[in-house]
């Protein structure tokens, strides 16, 4: 793939010959004909295809906050597609089952103050506590960030993504999933945004808790 830069194209559309002239989010790029697909896949193809739907599909759980809050568009690489990247490098394939390196998952990147989380655990009805320390001057800006927490269950290939739930002066937040959820053991994120900057922290991975 390449950026057109010569004006002989410029405001072509389609196929010339083998090569395809696009615009992706207003730059035109220039790049090969795909080939068509055969009938035969091989299961190595087929194993790859089968990854990237699995990563579509727990990306799809905080897809739109992604697109908000995974950091800043790098030339033609859109927030979304930093995440789903993201989920990609973060997935093993053992024996032909999909394995996820969850400490090394993000629902968000940015440049706010980090979340430092000094406790989570399970409440009563399915809900989760969170407590964390206030790591910014007090009548800072930051005051205002609101914590955000993602919840996924492995068992049931589900979760549930909570956002704006408490200002960061709050110091404390509860989440209550849906009573689908009881008896499992999730996965949980959180981080920080602020919708008035469009930015958010570097989310933090705190590891799993087991509802009521």
């Amino acid at each position: 793939m390449a950026i057109v830069t010569n004006s002989l194209l410029g405001g072509t559309k389609g196929r010339t010959g083998r090569i395809v002239i696009a615009n992706v989010n207003g730059v035109d790029i220039s790049r090969s004909q795909p080939k068509p697909k055969t009938a035969d896949t091989s299961e190595k193809q087929l194993l790859q295809q089968n990854k990237f739907a699995y990563a579509v599909q727990f990306l799809s759980f905080y897809k739109d906050f992604a697109k908000l809050y995974f950091g800043k568009k790098v030339r033609l690489t859109s927030p979304y597609n930093q995440a789903f990247s993201n989920v990609i490098h973060s997935i093993t394939v053992n024996d032909n089952n999909f394995d996820i390196d969850y400490a090394h998952i993000l629902i968000s990147k940015g440049n706010l103050p980090l979340l430092a989380v000094t406790s989570m655990s399970a409440g009563v009805s399915q809900s989760i506590d969170f407590e964390w320390y206030n790591n910014v001057p007090a009548g800072s800006p930051n005051e205002t960030d609101q914590f955000n927490a993602f919840v996924y269950c492995p068992e049931l290939g589900s979760g549930q993504l909570f956002t704006n739930v408490a200002a960061r002066s709050a110091m404390s937040a509860t989440v209550a999933m849906i009573p689908y959820y009881a008896g499992q053991t999730v996965q949980v994120w959180a981080c920080f945004s602020n919708s008035l900057t469009g930015d958010a922290s570097k989310s933090v991975y705190l590891g799993t808790a087991t509802l009521s």
